[in-house]
């Protein structure tokens, strides 16, 4: 047993020295290699599409802003018009703004909602951004109408006019809704207001001869108007060309002062009138008109249904007077073109309104 304790020690000891050995007769580090040369670079990649010049703003402003006096022109007139002086800008909230403010335009134009609830903090009258795209695309087509397809009306949201470029007038150039609307012969009604009739302006509704009473008589009513016709409708007539800064282009404007006396403009009547008596016929057709407003208007005063100011007088009336009163108060107050708007349907509505107050 000894003996072989003694081999184990011996052996132990042996491998201890080998290892000591081995440690101890590393060497020292030898020198660093040289350096190893540089990669190659990689490709260059492609160089991108240049990308399209913008046009100069000298141009692009000078499509509008050129050196004629064209665009100068057309804002004298409408400094002149009855859209930029007045009464027409005095409504700032509600149904009114829609009208009678650009901010209440173009607010309805994106809600349909048919007012503008929030009152504008500064507020601004109707102006050529009302109408037209001003600075939005910094071309000619800046010029542009906002309101180019059909137009429902706001009287029942049944009655759609499609008057081409003339469409943007009749977004606000029509009645608002009549109540009640009497139906010939019918029921008696009852009328609250003394305003009763048409919103100002009804001038698209008259075009299509929409929401007055047609009561029977005489004359028939005819089904269609030849102002219709024209190119342009509303643009054609009281755009046409102007004269200086008193009558047509910007103005709408279809009279003017020559010489202290109220003249015609009729540059934009002239291609369908060709007589050379159309001034003398024309003011013909408005004393005639004229002259039944004014008979109308006494026989509605004596029936007690329109005060001597033009208001209604409120209170339950057969359904015939009260579209005679209605019908008047479309004619000689709201529409205010003696009839021209649709003269043989304004002539056969008068007429037979006439009448039918001869009766009573």
């Amino acid at each position: 047993m000894k003996n072989k304790n003694l081999l184990s020690i011996i052996l132990s000891t042996l491998v201890i020295v080998a290892m000591a050995f081995v440690v101890s007769c590393e060497g020292p580090e030898g020198p660093m290699g040289a350096t190893g040369e540089n990669g190659t670079n990689g490709v260059d990649g492609l160089n991108g599409i240049d990308g399209v010049d913008g046009l100069d703003g000298g141009t692009s402003c000078a499509e509008c802003h050129d050196l004629s006096t064209d665009l100068y022109a057309k804002i004298q007139q409408y400094n002149v018009s009855t859209h930029a002086v007045g009464g027409n800008f005095e409504r700032n909230g509600g149904s009114c703004a829609i009208c009678h403010t650009h901010e209440g335009f173009l607010d309805n134009l994106i809600t349909g909602a048919g007012s503008s609830d929030a009152a504008a903090v500064n507020p601004t009258r109707v102006n050529c951004r009302t109408c037209h795209k001003i600075h939005e695309t910094y071309d000619v087509s800046d010029y542009d109408l906002r309101v180019v397809g059909p137009v429902t009306l706001m009287n029942n949201g049944m009655q759609v006019v499609d008057l081409g470029a003339a469409n943007m007038c009749a977004s606000c150039h029509q009645s608002r809704s009549i109540s009640p609307v009497p139906v010939p012969g019918g029921a008696d009604v009852e009328v609250t207001s003394i305003r009763y009739g048409p919103h100002h302006g009804p001038q698209s509704n008259m075009l299509m001869g929409y929401d007055m009473v047609e009561i029977p008589g005489s004359e028939s009513y005819p089904t269609s108007n030849p102002h219709t016709n024209v190119e342009g409708a509303c643009i054609g007539c009281h755009m046409s060309d102007p004269y200086g800064i008193q009558a047509g282009g910007h103005t709408w404007n279809m009279t003017y002062e020559y010489h202290g006396a109220a003249a015609i403009w009729d540059a934009g009547c002239v291609g369908c009138h060709t007589s050379p008596d159309f001034h003398d016929d024309l003011e013909a057709f408005e004393d005639e008109i004229n002259v039944m407003l004014e008979d109308i208007r006494i026989l509605l005063e004596a029936q007690g249904v329109l005060d001597a100011d033009g208001y209604a007088v409120p209170g339950i009336m057969a359904a015939d007077l009260a579209g005679s009163l209605l019908n008047y108060r479309y004619v000689a107050l709201e529409d205010r073109s003696v009839g021209i708007h649709n003269p043989f349907y304004v002539k056969a509505l008068l007429t037979n309104t006439l009448e039918y107050l001869q009766t009573l």
